[in-house]
């Protein structure tokens, strides 16, 4: 069979009827966006060492982040340390995050944090630190743990005015679809602050996905 060949528009008017197979094309002919964010959902983190119960209002122990509802039409939802004034405080939470397909090997990977202090700051410091390790089962039964790949020391969020903060995750030997065990810490020292004092912060995952 002769083949044809076009070298102009084509515009058809009704129904177009095909008799061969359509061209496959591997994901790596796609275009690629220069980058990503992805959410980690506040509902999605559980207690670090309960990590079947989801966080919650009320704090299972003292090192615990809660889950803060905010009013519904003025204020977000956020993971928070409620008030510590006084006391400070050392809590954490914990989340699993799989990379997604369109994630180029090598590609640099953040995790982000919107994250500040509401009412008053504390007058001491106020951290917010991440850590994150892949996770997984190899072929031998053991679990892959490479040791903490955030490279980012934690960082001061000690500001009325929410900012957003990264913290670089070594992408060496990562690829789309391992999964990452990430650790939230925000930690805070207060010794007489006489109102609220909370630290919070919605965090996110920035993705540059094309190599």
């Amino acid at each position: 069979m002769a083949v044809s060949t076009l070298n102009s528009d084509l515009h058809v008017v009704g129904n177009l009827t095909l008799s061969g197979d359509l061209p496959i094309y591997p994901r790596s002919r796609l275009e690629q966006e220069g980058s990503m964010v992805q959410q980690l959902p506040i509902t999605e983190w559980s207690v670090w060492d309960a990590f079947a119960t989801r966080l919650a209002v009320t704090a299972l122990s003292a090192d615990d982040l809660s889950l803060v509802g905010g009013t519904f039409g003025s204020d977000a939802p956020y993971i928070s340390t409620l008030d510590v004034k006084g006391v400070g405080c050392t809590k954490k939470a914990r989340i699993l995050f799989q990379l997604p397909c369109e994630y180029v090997t090598g590609a640099s990977i953040f995790i982000r944090a919107f994250a500040g202090m509401k009412t008053t700051v504390s007058d001491g410091a106020c951290t917010i630190d991440f850590s994150a390790y892949k996770t997984g089962i190899t072929t031998s039964g053991t679990l892959v743990d490479a040791g903490d790949l955030v490279t980012t020391a934690a960082q001061s969020i000690k500001f009325l005015s929410w900012e957003n903060y990264d913290f670089a995750i070594n992408p060496a030997g990562l690829v789309a679809g391992d999964w990452l065990d990430i650790m939230l810490t925000i930690a805070m020292t207060d010794a007489a602050t006489p109102t609220a004092t909370i630290a919070g912060c919605r965090p996110s995952i920035a993705l540059t996905i094309k190599g």
